[in-house]
């Protein structure tokens, strides 16, 4: 969601030819994250460095999740020109107009495209401040929604990603039967090669559209289905609202459909009351599932969520050693489960080339490195022999 807030933030201000390095700004804005307690703490040392190097009359403009929950520490420290959330269209157009006068949107070049659907979350899970820094679920009208889709295309997106902090919750809101999978099918229907989603929440995941999903045929086989826990106890301490056998039956009704899907999720460790059997368990389900990759962090607490609350908190040495453990074992699964790809042929859209090297993803959403591309190769699909692999990309060279 912030990349897809810097980028259409850039795209208005280029419209005014504005760029400029960091010491030379009149303006600065710094998008932020409040995730996680040492997001936070990277972030105002961010801004304590940016604050010393900038000219003295420039205006610095501190936006995103930090500046929404943790206003009086920036004001107080920082005394910006501006700070708050704005992430929809219309308050990036505003911070463009404070700045600049009248603003346009200008083309961004990008084989692959973010669109964000809905905003906020209604899910109050007791370790995320989510809900508090961007407020309740709030949906976009899906003839707006088709009209930016139709709109990105015409800029020569080739993918589109549908955002939102829990996307499958589409439409709750405006009272659409369905929403998730009438936005899905309608988006499906512009002439884009590839279409996924980020990012799904279990607890509102329906079976039923994971066989709908194969009527669909540019969507790409790509799960993102946090996961948290393998724990039914830590589940219902952090309000997950599912247990881990009803995510077991979704991963593998999954599986059963979309063979070949990357399936990935998140993990949270040291969540308080977490002991080692809770562990155990989430140290189980990973070997029992074998993700293509989880993004595994620890927990820290979070001010205004329930979690704040909780006592029994888990010491940060034994956080470490779990998070090191889980790591070594997704790393493992990771390269196994790649590994099966050496030898084999995939097809891959090149998204853009660095290094000499084309960057793209195949059909289950994996990272593909591929030799011997040109430039005449970027948005297009390409066939490629895959012949090595690492814990994050697969690599190969066009057949």
């Amino acid at each position: 969601m912030n990349v897809y807030t810097s980028s259409y933030l850039k795209s208005i201000l280029n419209s005014k030819g504005m760029e400029s390095r960091l010491e030379d700004a009149d303006y600065i804005i710094i998008n932020t994250c409040a995730v996680r307690e040492k997001v936070k703490q990277k972030i105002i040392s961010y801004l304590g460095k940016v604050d010393k190097i900038k000219k003295e009359d420039a205006k610095l403009i501190v936006i995103g999740c930090l500046s929404e929950v943790e206003k009086e520490e920036i004001n107080k420290k920082f005394k910006p020109y501006l700070v708050g959330l704005f992430d929809k269209e219309s308050d990036l157009e505003n911070i463009g107009k404070l700045i600049e006068g009248d603003v346009y949107k200008t083309k961004i070049g990008s084989v692959s495209r973010y669109l964000p659907v809905i905003f906020g979350c209604d899910h109050f899970c007791s370790y995320c401040i989510v809900p508090f820094a961007r407020g309740r679920e709030k949906s976009k009208n899906l003839e707006d929604i088709i009209k930016e889709a139709e709109e990105i295309y015409d800029e020569g997106a080739k993918e589109i990603i549908l955002l939102g902090q829990n996307v499958n919750d589409y439409g709750k809101d405006l009272k659409i039967d369905d929403g998730f999978m009438v936005l899905l099918k309608e988006v499906s229907k512009t002439p884009f090669q590839r279409i996924s989603f980020l990012t799904s929440h279990p607890k509102n995941f329906k079976l039923k559209w994971i066989s709908e999903f194969k009527d669909i045929p540019n969507l790409l086989q790509f799960f993102h289905l946090p996961v948290q826990s393998g724990s039914n106890k830590v589940l219902s301490l952090m309000r997950r609202g599912y247990t881990k056998e009803i995510y077991f039956e979704i991963i593998n009704k999954i599986r059963e459909e979309f063979p070949f899907a990357s399936v990935t999720t998140d993990i949270l460790v040291g969540f308080p009351g977490e002991d080692e059997s809770d562990f155990l368990e989430t140290v189980d389900l990973i070997k029992k599932i074998e993700f293509d990759r989880s993004f595994v962090f620890i927990y820290s607490k979070r001010p205004l969520t329930k979690g704040y609350q909780y006592e029994d908190e888990v010491p940060h040495s034994e956080k470490l050693r779990r998070i090191n453990y889980l790591i070594k074992i997704q790393d493992d699964i990771t390269l196994k489960r790649y590994g099966e790809y050496i030898g084999k042929e995939v097809d891959v859209l090149i998204e853009n080339i660095k290094g000499g090297s084309g960057i793209g993803k195949e059909k289950g959403g994996r990272v593909v490195i591929v030799e011997d591309v040109t430039d005449d190769d970027i948005g297009k699909i390409v066939k490629v022999e895959i012949d090595r692999v690492n814990i994050r990309e697969l690599f190969g060279k066009k057949c």
